[in-house]
């Protein structure tokens, strides 16, 4: 079937709704390749970042409870020694029995 003939057939309208058709088939694998590819590429390497930013800041975490635990540990030790009152475990001053 020729072009002219399907024109002359199915009208202007069928016409342009297929080279509208045509264009989005074009425009979509261009912007698939161009638009979407890398910027899925960007994401992904965005979230690895994030991922061991993450993995990062649990360890300085950790570190940083320990650091805490010690110091309060020492600070009883302290406190036991001289006497007198001492921080429990959440901050509250309590009495020392003893």
């Amino acid at each position: 079937m020729d072009p002219l003939d399907w024109w002359e057939r199915l009208g202007f309208p069928a016409a342009v709704t297929a080279m509208l058709l045509f264009a989005l088939f074009k425009g979509g694998g261009w912007l698939g390749v161009e638009v979407l590819l890398p910027l899925r590429q960007r994401h992904e390497q965005f979230l690895e970042r994030t991922e061991e930013l993450l993995g990062a800041q649990g360890e300085t975490l950790k570190r940083l409870v320990s650091a805490t635990e010690q110091v309060r540990e020492s600070t009883c030790r302290m406190e036991a020694l001289l006497g007198g009152k001492s921080p429990g475990r959440h901050g509250v001053v309590e009495e020392r029995k003893g």
